[in-house]
C-alpha cells in the first residue's frame, strides 16, 4: 500500500518537479502496466474524484488548519491516491 498525490486537473501537464510531484492518471496506469508485466498483483484504480459539498473545495496555500480533501498545487487540483500492490512470486 503506498499513496501519493493525484493530479485530478490533467492528465497532461503536471508538476514533475520540486518537493511535490503531481501524478496523472496515465502515470498510474503506465505503472500498474509495468507492475502486472513484472508479475505483480495492482488492485483495481478508483479515479473518482467525489461529488460530496467537501468535494468541490479546493484549498490554495496558505492551506487552512481545516481538513481538506483537495489543494491547489502548481496551477493543478490534487489529491490523495492510493495503490495497493501484491509482488509476485
Amino acid at each position: 500500500m503506498h499513496t501519493t498525490e493525484f493530479n485530478i486537473s490533467s492528465n497532461d501537464e503536471t508538476v514533475s518537479e520540486g518537493g511535490t510531484v503531481l501524478f496523472r492518471r496515465r502515470d498510474f496506469e503506465a505503472l500498474a502496466s509495468r507492475l502486472d508485466a513484472m508479475g505483480h498483483t495492482v488492485a483495481p484504480f478508483n479515479f473518482n474524484a467525489g461529488q460530496g459539498v467537501v468535494d468541490g473545495y479546493i484549498d490554495v496555500a496558505p492551506y487552512r488548519p481545516e481538513p481538506h480533501l483537495k489543494l491547489a498545487i502548481g496551477g493543478f487540483e490534487a489529491t490523495s491516491f492510493g495503490l495497493i500492490v501484491q509482488r509476485g512470486e
